[in-house]
Parts: C-alpha cells; structure tokens; sequence
C-alpha cells in the first residue's frame, strides 16, 4: 500500500479507537450484555489461530533472521555465534508460545500436566514453531541484505513489546471480562476500566510468564490480530514474489482483525475497551513499523 493510503488507514482506525474506548467508558458492561451469544467453540478456534498466527510468524521471521546474518558471517566462529543465539531466542518463544497454546480455552485443561511447567511449554511451543523456523531458514537461502536485516529486527521486537504488553497488563491487573461474571452468576463484579486495581507488585516473575491469567484488560488477541496489518504484508520478506500483493495481504490482514475482535466481543471474553486499547497499542507499533520500512 502507499504511504498515504497506510497513513489514513491508521487514521481512521485510530478515530474508531478513540470512539470505542469513549463508548466503553460508559456503556461496556451494555454492550457485552447486548451482543454476547456464548463462548462457542468457533470463537475459541478463532482465538487459537490468532496466538498461533501471531507465534507462527514471529518465529517464521526470526528463521530468516538467523538465515540472513548466518550468510553475512564469513568465519566458522561468527556463524556458531549466530547459531548459539538464535537458539536461546527460539527456545525463550517457544516457550512463551507453548505456554500460550497449553492455556489456550480450547483445549480446556487437557493438558494441565504441562500447563504452567518451563520444560511443558518448552516442548509444546518446539512441537508448534520449529516448522516455522526451519522453513524460514530454508527459504532465505544465502540472501543477506543490510536493510532487510534492519526491518527484521524492528518487526521482532514490534512482536516482542506487543506481546510484553498484554501479557504484563493481563497478568498485573485482574479485570474480570463478562464471560467470567455470567459464570460467577452475577455481573456485580463488572469494573469500568479507569477504575480497575493496580497490581501488588510492579515486575513479572518467571511463572508469571508461562501461567495462565484471567484478566481481561488489554484484548492481547486483538492487539495480535491489528499487528497483523504489518505482519501479512512482512512475508514479502521471506517470499519475495509476495511483494506485489501486499495490498491483497493487508487486506485479509484487516478482514481477519475484525473477525478476531467480533468473537472476543460476542463471546464476552472482553470487553470494548478492551479491544479499543489493546487496537490502540497495535496501530502504534504499525506507524513505527512502517516508518523504519520506508527510511530502509
């Protein structure tokens, strides 16, 4: 897309952040009331094909990564650097994704052995994202450009602070969403966002990282599903011949971000403004994204 088509795209979706999060200052407890329809099991797929998506990628670009500076290094010393890092880089992913995928609702505690556990989440997010790594590897092949390099690592760590960020809100501060209430049988619980308590401490811990959280303050999964506006369209990085359909990308990018953010709403996992600040963080990250690919 042109720059001035991606500028008033992120403008216009901006404007709805802005309306949503107003809307949801007053009337998120009504909303959720109005559209919910039950956490049905296509909802749940749903929210598992946006964590996979989401880890999928980041590790499909941090394959070609590795591929990219692996066919710049020259020296056997350089190359067993690249490969001892990525190694970590992968493992510490796929951990945080397997944790992921071992919560995930639709799978509702088959796997409660390994939820929770480091080695559990190892070998659930290996089983899940090695293919994507190696794929990325293979298909780079000895490709190695400077400003390809660059927006790589501008686009992992867009995946890292996106997901921190969710994380971190989800984990710190425990607002209940609706489906939650409509379990405990009333919706006497229900707490306005600029109301919501502050965690007792300030830092994460380790479990935190690999446990599952109820908390529904931000949508991760729609702060997932807006970054895919600038992922989709990224997998020119790793195929080149994709490039001419970046807009066909962005497209199916956008109609998948707003299938993402009608199930969280109609299944009540979160609520407007929920999805409106976790939109909000994403649409930042992609104006920043964007701006490094346009300099490179």
């Amino acid at each position: 897309m042109r720059k001035t088509s991606k500028t008033v795209l992120y403008l216009i979706l901006i404007v709805l952040c802005v309306i949503g999060i107003a809307a949801g200052s007053f009337f998120d407890l009504a909303v959720s009331e109005a559209l919910y329809t039950g956490d049905s099991l296509a909802f749940r797929v749903i929210g598992f094909i946006t964590v996979i998506l989401f880890f999928e990628s980041c590790v499909l670009f941090l394959g070609v990564l590795c591929r990219q500076l692996w066919a710049g290094c020259k020296s056997v010393g350089r190359r067993a650097l690249v490969g001892v890092v990525f190694l970590y880089l992968f493992c510490s992913t796929a951990v945080l994704g397997g944790a992921k995928v071992l919560h995930d609702p639709l799978f509702a505690g088959c796997f409660s052995k390994l939820a929770g556990t480091l080695a559990g989440s190892l070998l659930a997010g290996a089983v899940c994202f090695i293919v994507a790594f190696l794929l990325g590897f293979i298909i780079n092949g000895n490709r190695h450009d400077a400003d390809t390099i660059k927006v790589l690592i501008k686009l992992i760590l867009v995946f890292t602070i996106g997901f921190f960020i969710a994380h971190y809100l989800n984990c710190m501060i425990d607002r209940p969403s609706y489906l939650r209430l409509i379990a405990e049988g009333s919706t006497d619980g229900f707490m306005p966002w600029y109301r919501l308590p502050k965690g007792g401490k300030l830092l994460m811990s380790f479990t935190d990282l690999i446990s599952s959280h109820q908390g529904s303050f931000v949508s991760g999964h729609a702060l997932y599903a807006v970054l895919f506006i600038i992922i989709f369209p990224s997998y020119s990085l790793v195929i080149p011949s994709l490039k001419k359909h970046e807009r066909v990308l962005t497209i199916i990018a956008g109609i998948f971000a707003v299938i993402v953010i009608l199930s969280r709403l109609l299944s009540g996992n979160n609520y407007l403004t929920d999805i409106s600040f976790g939109a909000l963080y994403s649409l930042k990250f992609c104006m920043s994204y964007n701006g490094v690919r346009r300099r490179s």
